[in-house]
């Protein structure tokens, strides 16, 4: 699994060019774009927990003899972690530089630890899904960079507000970013000498519970700030072709 681990963390690494958006099209085009890939992307993470991550998780769980009803609970740690990280480690995905008051009022530092930190986490998710099932671990690599590319067009719109110049926005997005490729590849040889195996049904239910804060709390809310009925039209109609997307991708993919 450690090729398609390293393909996987670097496709993801490579959303940072996303940033590169703003120097060929108008940053009101992107932005728009932007939010309309929320809507999809929100659709795409809840898909793979409740087609994929925690099917799959309990599955393992009743291979392993153990309780399923630990693998929800495990699930609702995983939201709670989620939650703890965006308070305490200033971990947040800015969408809009109108609308993420947060970043604003961060130096440009902390966003690039923030975003080094989502990263990282990122990695070990697209890794720790190749070791559990080659097919979930394409589909969640989809989900993280669907979820990414918005989140990359923000914090590269937030660098540029807070005064960075566009091509050092672009080298240090594109540095940050491989923190991905690093922690995926570090989790892999990890996982050999604490024989992940064992935890994978509590860990796949943990990152089940993170996409559904990601999806519930972070992403679903910014598409409500638009309540014109043409834009809401279009973003439910994403938002339910990210689920039928991600359904019909888990059922052509072999495991």
């Amino acid at each position: 699994m450690l090729l398609p681990i390293l393909i996987g963390s670097f496709l993801v690494s490579l959303i940072a060019f996303s940033g590169v958006l703003f120097l060929v099209f108008k940053p009101q085009l992107v932005q728009k774009l932007a939010f309309y890939l929320i809507s999809f992307s929100a659709g795409t993470l809840l898909a793979v927990v409740f087609f994929d991550l925690l099917p799959e998780g309990i599955e393992l769980a009743e291979e392993m003899s153990i309780e399923p009803h630990s693998v929800m609970l495990f699930g609702l740690v995983g939201f709670l972690i989620f939650f703890l990280m965006e308070r305490l480690l200033i971990w947040y995905h800015c969408h809009d530089q109108d609308v993420c008051q947060v970043h604003r009022s961060q130096s440009t530092p902390l966003i690039l630890i923030g975003d080094a930190v989502h990263n990282a986490i990122d990695g070990v998710i697209i890794a720790l899904a190749f070791i559990a099932d080659y097919k979930l671990g394409i589909l969640t690599t989809i989900s993280v960079a669907l979820h990414e590319i918005p989140q990359e067009i923000g914090d590269f719109s937030v660098l540029i507000h807070n005064g960075m110049s566009r091509g050092r926005a672009i080298f240090f997005n594109v540095m940050v970013a491989f923190t991905t490729v690093i922690s995926a590849v570090s989790f892999y040889y990890l996982g050999d000498l604490v024989n992940i195996e064992s935890f994978l049904p509590a860990a796949l239910a943990l990152v089940a519970g993170g996409f559904i804060y990601i999806a519930s709390v972070d992403l679903i809310p910014e598409i409500h700030h638009d309540t014109r009925p043409r834009t809401m039209l279009i973003t439910t109609i994403l938002f339910v072709f990210g689920i039928l997307a991600i359904y019909s991708a888990g059922q052509l993919l072999p495991h």
